[in-house]
This record gives structure tokens, C-alpha cells and sequence, in this order.
């Protein structure tokens, strides 16, 4: 068993870690407590999706339902589709406070589209929200 096992988690520290896509932390999805989660200075953003695992690379080819209302809903004027993989990792959880500092994908957009798929979010990058 690995993540799944530990349902009470609440805090989680996945800094440091080399993680290249969002698809590497999808166990973290399946952590309904999770409140604090750090994924600061891994590589996300900096490699290309991988879209060898799809036989298309669109969110309508993966292997779960993708809530295409609720993303166009979120992203509205962002141009997020870049995002999807993020939203099936984020869309589901309840975080009050994430990290995403030193990241290639850490830019304004994203910051944005993740207020927008996280309400709960009080602080993001070490600063709290208004």
C-alpha cells in the first residue's frame, strides 16, 4: 500500500523530489484530509506533457470522467488547457495551503487557475490570500 493507505494525512511535503509532471503526484488526489501540501522546486512545467500513455493527448481520452464543465467553468479566460492534468490532481481536493515555488509551471496564470480550482486555499507560496 503507499498513499492511499494513509486517508488522515493532512500535511504533506513533496518539495525537492524531481517530480517532472502532475501526473507523478496522482496518488496525492486520493488523500481527501490533505489540507497543506508542498511540491515547491521539483520540475513541474519543465518537461513536456507525456502524451504517450494516451492514445490522444486530451483529457476525453483519459481512463476517468473529466469534468469538462467545471474546468471551462474555472478557467474561463485563462488559457488553462495546459492545466488539465492539474485540475484531475487539484479539482478534487480541499487544500488550505500549497506551494508550487520554484516550478517551471509557477507563473501568474497558474497561480490564478489554482485559486480558481481551490477555493479552500487561504495561503499559496508562502503568502496568504485576500
Amino acid at each position: 500500500t503507499g498513499l492511499e493507505a494513509m486517508q488522515l494525512l493532512s500535511c504533506l511535503n513533496l518539495s525537492h523530489n524531481k517530480f517532472g509532471s502532475f501526473t507523478a503526484l496522482g496518488p496525492v488526489r486520493l488523500l481527501k484530509s490533505l489540507k497543506v501540501l508542498n511540491i515547491s522546486y521539483n520540475e513541474l512545467g519543465s518537461h513536456s506533457i507525456d502524451t504517450t500513455r494516451y492514445l490522444c493527448s486530451s483529457p476525453v481520452s483519459h481512463t476517468e470522467e473529466f469534468a469538462w464543465d467545471r474546468f471551462e467553468i474555472l478557467t474561463g479566460s485563462i488559457n488553462a488547457t495546459k492545466f488539465w492534468e492539474a485540475f484531475l490532481i487539484f479539482g478534487s481536493l480541499t487544500l488550505t495551503e500549497l506551494n508550487i515555488t520554484g516550478n517551471a509551471v509557477a507563473d501568474e496564470n497558474f497561480r490564478s487557475f489554482l485559486v480558481k480550482v481551490l477555493p479552500t486555499l487561504k495561503w499559496l507560496d508562502d503568502e496568504e490570500l485576500s
